[in-house]
């Protein structure tokens, strides 16, 4: 069941156990915080809705390993300015990293479209038939439908509102092509069909 949460004692709760003392170097790092953020849950999975954050300076990123600069990046991909989650979602599409997915699905429900965009080119890349990639994105949608669930109904209700001029269907949106994708995986990974959560339909919320 989805839900909104008060903030947990740290942003460790974002990601598997194993990765505590990386996530705790990143959190080091980061600027103080105005407020925030809020979480939302769906299952066992548990993220950030927004970061609050300022980002660091760029001098810090050196000296971080690679794994703890692709959780910076999941971090920051879901930061509140628009921009800022668009440098870093870039860095996070199409990462064959199981931790990682879970930011890389939400955002197919982002409201900025050139975010989404930029999303559905990078995962057409990576999720080629075969590939790793395909293989981990696919495995969490299969495991986690009401968490795609809630994503299309976000992405769809993002496209009613907002960009519907530009795509007279959802299914031209990119967002659409995104959940295609997964879809796609998905029913490689489950060996059954995987319906469409919602009917994308002009007026439909």
């Amino acid at each position: 069941m989805s839900s909104a949460t008060a903030d947990p004692p740290s942003l460790e709760a974002a990601f598997p156990a194993a990765l505590a003392p990386d996530v705790r170097a990143v959190a080091a790092l980061l600027p103080p915080r105005p407020f925030g953020p809020f979480w939302e849950v769906h299952g066992d999975v548990r993220i950030p809705v927004r970061l609050y954050h300022d980002e660091p300076d760029p001098d810090v990123a050196p000296s971080l390993t690679p794994r703890q600069r692709l959780v910076l990046h999941c971090l920051y991909a879901v930061h509140h300015d628009g921009y800022v989650r668009q440098r870093h979602a870039a860095q996070i599409a199409g990462v064959a990293e199981p931790w990682a997915v879970p930011f890389v699905v939400r955002l197919t429900g982002e409201y900025v479209l050139e975010i989404v965009a930029d999303l559905h080119a990078r995962l057409t890349e990576a999720l080629a038939p075969g590939s790793e990639a395909r293989r981990v994105h696919g495995r969490f949608a299969a495991e986690h439908p009401e968490f795609l669930a809630v994503t299309e109904r976000r992405a769809v209700s993002y496209w009613n509102e907002y960009h519907f001029w530009w795509f007279p269907e959802f299914g031209g949106h990119p967002a659409a092509a995104v959940l295609e994708l997964l879809r796609t995986a998905a029913v490689e990974t489950a060996g059954r069909a995987w319906p469409r959560q919602v009917k994308a339909r002009r007026g439909a919320r």
